[in-house]
């Protein structure tokens, strides 16, 4: 079964998640509130995280949901 193409903001949004914990040398065993296994996930745009998911890891990052998801819109608008 061929591999369907990941919505380009939810592979933005994975994309901004996984460079902001780079940025802080978090690795993802240390972003507190969802499992390893999900967060990967998400960064690999497998899975779409809920809003509660999204304000837990924005929270690790220390950053909001609606600044990750603004920069992943603007990537995607730049497109």
């Amino acid at each position: 079964m061929p591999k369907v193409a990941a919505d380009p903001l939810l592979r933005a949004l994975g994309d901004v998640i996984r460079e902001r914990r780079k940025e802080l040398r978090l690795p993802q065993s240390e972003v507190g509130g969802v499992s390893r296994v999900w967060l990967q996930r998400i960064e690999a745009a497998t899975a779409s995280p809920s809003v509660q998911s999204l304000a837990l890891i924005a929270t690790a990052l220390d950053t909001t949901g609606s600044a990750l998801l603004a920069e992943a819109e603007r990537r995607v608008q730049e497109r």
